[in-house]
């Protein structure tokens, strides 16, 4: 989803947002239990003592989303006021 407009003859200026399904649940790591204390995960990342070991990490019914979002600024090469060639 975006918005494009023209600042002037030959620039432009646009914003946009859209959101990624990944079809995973792996992007964040939050999947499986949580450690035992002492135990060191897979990723080398050690146990936050609040949450309880054995315990269910993220939801696993529902997969990872991501966001991506932007500004652009364009300008146009060709002269606006110059007519496009047309086919035939």
């Amino acid at each position: 989803m975006g918005l494009k407009w023209n600042v002037g003859d030959k620039c432009g200026m646009g914003i946009e947002w859209g959101p990624r399904k990944t079809y995973t649940d792996y992007l964040d790591d939050i999947k499986g239990v949580y450690p035992e204390n002492g135990e060191v995960p897979e990723n080398g990342v050690a146990t936050n003592a609040t949450n309880t070991p054995g315990n269910m990490r993220g939801n696993p019914s529902s997969k990872d989303w991501y966001f991506y979002y932007g500004i652009t600024f364009n300008i146009k090469l060709r002269d606006p006021y110059r007519p496009c060639h047309k086919g035939f």
